[in-house]
């Protein structure tokens, strides 16, 4: 009895290993797009945005994420935190050490599985046309268990101005795709 036992719970956990595998593989990625050049690592994104360094990473503990920058020699950090638990909220770029904020806050609005759409609201006090609500459409060259393979994000910023960029050798959930727009765009906007 006690050998059937054991034998089911290796086979399961070696199944949840090999799903886990299959669902998030260990390889190494890539976005690219206007003024982005980034690698990606599971939920790991870490390269350059315009002149900004930058390091983020997605905690699945917490469905919480966070971004490091660096402008002017100063440090930064943007942590996008769930609210009560739940998916959404939103964040503000802070300086690292002290209690000095960029005008810039950047909240999760909806995710639209229909139209293949995640809505963000950015606010960056210093640019008056960035108090607005920016819709990225999805196109991915698949869509397998709940994940877009090698995805393109895509909008059209309140200047006109059309921003696409695309995962290469990667994949990204509907939670991961607006962690991922919330670490990107906190820093995109200090570009623009």
């Amino acid at each position: 009895m006690l050998k059937k036992f054991l034998l089911a719970l290796v086979s399961t956990l070696l199944m949840a290993q090999l799903y886990a595998t299959e669902e998030h593989p260990a390889v190494m990625g890539s976005i690219k797009g206007d003024n982005i050049d980034l690698k990606l690592f599971d939920h790991a994104i870490s390269g350059s945005i315009g002149n900004l360094l930058i390091l983020g990473n997605k905690d699945d503990r917490t469905n919480s994420s966070f971004i490091n920058f660096v402008q002017n020699g100063r440090p930064f950090i943007f942590n996008f935190l769930t609210t009560n638990g739940r998916f959404g909220g939103g964040g503000l770029v802070v300086e690292s050490g002290t209690d000095r904020l960029l005008p810039t806050f950047i909240e999760f609005r909806s995710i639209n599985p229909t139209e293949k759409t995640i809505t963000l609201h950015i606010l960056k006090r210093s640019t008056p046309a960035l108090n607005t609500d920016v819709v990225f459409k999805i196109t991915a060259d698949d869509f397998i268990n709940n994940h877009f393979i090698n995805p393109t994000y895509t909008t059209t910023l309140p200047s006109g101005k059309v921003l696409e960029f695309k995962v290469s050798n990667g994949q990204a959930c509907y939670n991961f795709s607006a962690h991922l727009l919330h670490m990107i765009m906190s820093v995109y906007v200090q570009t623009l």
